[in-house]
C-alpha cells in the first residue's frame, strides 16, 4: 500500500501542487488531494478502498471543503453507495471533487463534528435521541476524577438520532448550554445514562420526561447470572446482543487536550452510533421475556435518582462530631474494662530455633528492636483481630467457631464479657467507620450519595456508596442527618411490607384476613405460639422474630440465631423447634406455599417477582438454597418493585407537590424535605402514594405506611 502511495507521489506530472487541506502549503501531485501528513489521516478503511481500486494514470481529486470528518465519512458513504451499484470507480473519482460542496450534498455526513458556535444545528430530527458525553475531571493526574459527576467537565456531547447521523459536539468551543438545549423534550436514550443525564442536568438540561438505560435493561435481562456470562458495559453488551465490538482504549485518555484526536473522535462516535441497534435488540429481549413492565418502572425512576444524586443530603457537621467522640470514648472505656477481665497474652518468645545449611537445629536470640521488645512489656490483646479474639474467648472457655455477630449474640446472654465485646465493636465502628472520616464526603454541608439503582441486582433492591447511606446505623448516627434551614424531614416505611406480600403470593387466610382487619399481626402470632391470653410486650416481640424469621422457612437452629441477633430474644432449641411447628400451624397457608415451592424449586430455571422482576439459576450459580431463593426472590423483588414504584410516582407527580424535594431511598423508606408548615401535608401525600401503588401490586392485601417527621433523620 505504501508504494502505491510512493509511486504516485514520485510521478513527475504530480508535483508542484499544494494540499488541498485548508492552509497547508505542502506541495502535492495534482492526483492526490493532500499532502502525506493529512492523507494518512483518513481512516485506514477508506484509504484501503481508495488504493485497492486505483489504477495508475486516474486522477484523484478529493478535495474536503469543512475538515476531517466530514471528508471522510462522506467519502466512505458515498463510495459504499455507487459500489452497490457497481458504479465505475474512475467515474466515481471524476465525480467526487462535487462530493465535498456540503450545500449540493443529497446525502449528510454520518458525523458531524461541531466546534464553531455557528454550526450547531437549531433542532436534531427525531424523537428519540441517543447520547454519550465525555468528560474530563479537575485532577489531570487522576483518570477517575472525569467519574465525578459533581465535578467532572464535559468535553464531547456525542447526539445520534438514528437516521444516520452522530453530531460530536465539542464543548470546549461551544457555548455549552446551546448544544444540550438541543436534547430538551427529546426522548434521551444512553448506557450507563445516570452519569450522563446527571452531569447535563448540573449543566443546564431539564430533566427528561422519558427515557432508557441500555445498561439498566441489560442488567434486568441477566438478573442472577454469574459474572462469567459477562456483565453489562456498553462492549460486552455490543458484542452480546449486536455481535459488534468496539475498541473502548481511549475511554482514560486525555479528553481535556484542546487539540482532540482523529481517534477520539471516532471513539466518541462509536459510543452512541451503535445505540439504536442495542436498544431495538433489547426491547424485542425485555418483550420476549416478559420483562417490558419491569424495564419502564427502572426507567420511569431513572430521573428521580439523577436529582437525589445532585441535591444530596445534609449533615449537622457539629453534631456528627460531637457523637463520633463520645463514641470513641465509650469504645476506649469498655476496652479497658475488657482488657481488665482478659489473661495476659502469652509474650514474644526471647529465643528461636534456626537452622544451619546442613539442616541441623540450633537455639539463638531474637533480634527484636527496642519498640517491639516495648510493645512486649505491655502486651495486651487485640480487640479488632478476629484471630486473637477467638483465642482468647475459646480460653476462657466461650466455645465458639468465629466472631461474627451471628455467632457472638447467641453467646451474648449467658457471657457478659460477650456482650462487652459486642458493645465496643458497635462503639469502635461507631467512631472509626461512621466517624470524622466518613465527613470526607462532604462537599459543603452535604454528601451525594452514588445511587446505583441496580446495586443489588439479583433482588432489584438499590444500592449507594460514597457515603453508603443504607448501612449508616439506626439512632445516634442517623441524627447528624438534618434537613435544610427551615424544613424538616418527612419520611415514609412500608409497614410489615414482606409479610404482607407473603401473605400475597401465599394466599394464607389466616394473614389476610389479619391484614383486613387491621389487626396487629405480631400480638396475634405471640398469642398462637406461646399459647398465652395476656400477651407482654416481650411476648409480642417474640412474634416479631418468629413472623419475619419463618416467612423463607428457616430451620429451627439458623431460627435461634435469627431471633438473637434481629430481636434478642433467646430461644431454647426445644422452644424454636416447638415454635416453628405452631407457626406453621397457625398460618397454614404458608406452610402450603412452602411445600409447594419445596417440591418444584429444583428444576426451576427462573423466580419472578409480582410484577415480574425476574432471577435465573441453574447457570452457574447452582450453590445456592433453592428454597430459600424460590421463597425470597419473590418477596424481595416485590419489595423492591414496590418502594420502586412509589419513588416514580412521587417524581412524576412532583408538580402537585412543588415544596416537597426527594432525598433518599433507603431499603423500604423514602426520605423527603419539606418546609416546617407543609410537612404534615406532603407526609399525608406520601403516604397515600405509597399506598396507592402498593394496591396495584398487592390487592386484595391493604397497604400500609409509616410517616415520621423531624429535625433529623434519626428524631
Amino acid at each position: 500500500m505504501q508504494d502505491k502511495v510512493d509511486y504516485v507521489l514520485n510521478q513527475p506530472q504530480f508535483r508542484d501542487h499544494h494540499c488541498h487541506w485548508p492552509g497547508c502549503p505542502e506541495q502535492v501531485p495534482p492526483a492526490k488531494w493532500g499532502c502525506k501528513k493529512h492523507w494518512f489521516m483518513l481512516p485506514k478503511v477508506l484509504r484501503d478502498k481508495i488504493w485497492e481500486m486505483y489504477e495508475p494514470g486516474q486522477e484523484i481529486t478529493l478535495t474536503p471543503s469543512s475538515g476531517y470528518l466530514e471528508v471522510a465519512h462522506e467519502v466512505q458513504k458515498w463510495i459504499k453507495q455507487h459500489l452497490e451499484e457497481k458504479s465505475d470507480f474512475s467515474k466515481l473519482m471524476h465525480e467526487s471533487q462535487s462530493l465535498y460542496d456540503l450545500e449540493n450534498l443529497e446525502v449528510e455526513p454520518v458525523i458531524r463534528y461541531i466546534n464553531h458556535l455557528d454550526d450547531v444545528p437549531s433542532t436534531i430530527s427525531g424523537d428519540t435521541l441517543y447520547i454519550d458525553i465525555e468528560t474530563y475531571g479537575e485532577d489531570p493526574n487522576n483518570s477517575n476524577s472525569a467519574l465525578d459527576v459533581l465535578t467532572a467537565t464535559p468535553r464531547l456531547l456525542s447526539v445520534y438520532n438514528g437516521n444516520g447521523i452522530v453530531y460530536i459536539f465539542d464543548l470546549l468551543f461551544l457555548h455549552r448550554y446551546k448544544a444540550i438545549d438541543l436534547l430538551r423534550d427529546k426522548t434521551l436514550v444512553g448506557h450507563n445514562l445516570s452519569f450522563d443525564l446527571t452531569i447535563l442536568h448540573r449543566c443546564g438540561l431539564p430533566l427528561p420526561a422519558k427515557c432508557r438505560d441500555t445498561m439498566l435493561e441489560s442488567m434486568l435481562i441477566l438478573a442472577g447470572l454469574p459474572e462469567e456470562f459477562g456483565g453489562s458495559q456498553l462492549k460486552e453488551c455490543l458484542k452480546r446482543y449486536c455481535g459488534i465490538e468496539i475498541d473502548k482504549g481511549f475511554a482514560t485518555s486525555d479528553w481535556r487536550d484542546p487539540n482532540l484526536s482523529v481517534e477520539q473522535i471516532e471513539y466518541a462516535a462509536n459510543d452512541v452510533q451503535y445505540l439504536a441497534q442495542l436498544d431495538a435488540e433489547l426491547s424485542q429481549r425485555l418483550e420476549k421475556w416478559g420483562l417490558t413492565t419491569i424495564a419502564d418502572l427502572e426507567n420511569g425512576l431513572l430521573p428521580a435518582i439523577v436529582y437525589m444524586t445532585l441535591r444530596g443530603i445534609r449533615v449537622d457537621v457539629e453534631e456528627w462530631r460531637q457523637r463520633s467522640r463520645a463514641a470513641a470514648a465509650e469504645a476506649k472505656r469498655l476496652g479497658e474494662a475488657i482488657h481488665a477481665e482478659l489473661p495476659k497474652p502469652d509474650p514474644l518468645p526471647e529465643k528461636v530455633v534456626r537452622y544451619k545449611k546442613d539442616g541441623s537445629p540450633y537455639i539463638t536470640d531474637v533480634n527484636y528492636n527496642e519498640r517491639i521488645r516495648e510493645q512486649n512489656r505491655n502486651l495486651t490483646w487485640n480487640l479488632g483481630s478476629p484471630i486473637q479474639v477467638l483465642d482468647v474467648f475459646n480460653r476462657l472457655g466461650i466455645n465458639i467457631r468465629d466472631t461474627r455477630y451471628e455467632t457472638l449474640v447467641a453467646k451474648r446472654l449467658d457471657y457478659p464479657i460477650v456482650d462487652s465485646f459486642l458493645r465496643w465493636r458497635e462503639k469502635e465502628k461507631e467512631s472509626t467507620t461512621f466517624g470524622e472520616a466518613w465527613l470526607n464526603h462532604l462537599k459543603g454541608d452535604r454528601v451525594h450519595p452514588n445511587w446505583r439503582q441496580l446495586g443489588a441486582q439479583r433482588s432489584g433492591r438499590m444500592s449507594c456508596s460514597d457515603p453508603n447511606m443504607q448501612q449508616l446505623p439506626r439512632g445516634n448516627c442517623r441524627k447528624g442527618i438534618i434537613a435544610s434551614e427551615g424544613c424538616l424531614l418527612v419520611r415514609a416505611d412500608f409497614s410489615q411490607i414482606e409479610a404482607r406480600i407473603a401473605a400475597k403470593i401465599s394466599g394464607d387466610e389466616v394473614l389476610t384476613e389479619l391484614f383486613n382487619k387491621g389487626g396487629d399481626i405480631h400480638r396475634y402470632t405471640a398469642k398462637a405460639v406461646l399459647q398465652k391470653e395476656n400477651v407482654t410486650a416481650e411476648d409480642r416481640q417474640i412474634g416479631k422474630s418468629l413472623l419475619f424469621g419463618l416467612l423463607f422457612s428457616m430451620s429451627a437452629p439458623h431460627l435461634q440465631v435469627y431471633c438473637a441477633t434481629n430481636y434478642g430474644v433467646k430461644l431454647s432449641n426445644a422452644e424454636a423447634v416447638i415454635f416453628r411447628d405452631r407457626f406453621f400451624r397457625t398460618f397454614p397457608g404458608l406452610a402450603r406455599w412452602h411445600n409447594r415451592m419445596r417440591n418444584i424449586c429444583e428444576g426451576k430455571k427462573e423466580f419472578r417477582s409480582l410484577l415480574g422482576r425476574r432471577r435465573l439459576v441453574g447457570w452457574g450459580n447452582e450453590n445456592v438454597n433453592m428454597l430459600g431463593l424460590a421463597l425470597n426472590h419473590p418477596v424481595q423483588g416485590s419489595a423492591a418493585d414496590l418502594i420502586k414504584m412509589s419513588a416514580r410516582e412521587v417524581w412524576e407527580r412532583r408538580d402537585e407537590m412543588p415544596e416537597a424535594k426527594l432525598l433518599m431511598l433507603v431499603h423500604d423508606e423514602i426520605v423527603m424535605e419539606a418546609p416546617e408548615d407543609k410537612a404534615k401535608v406532603v407526609g399525608e401525600w406520601l403516604r397515600g402514594i405509597m399506598i396507592e401503588a402498593g394496591n396495584v401490586i398487592l390487592d386484595p392485601i391493604p397497604v400500609d405506611a409509616e410517616v415520621k417527621i423531624g429535625r433529623s433523620w434519626g428524631g
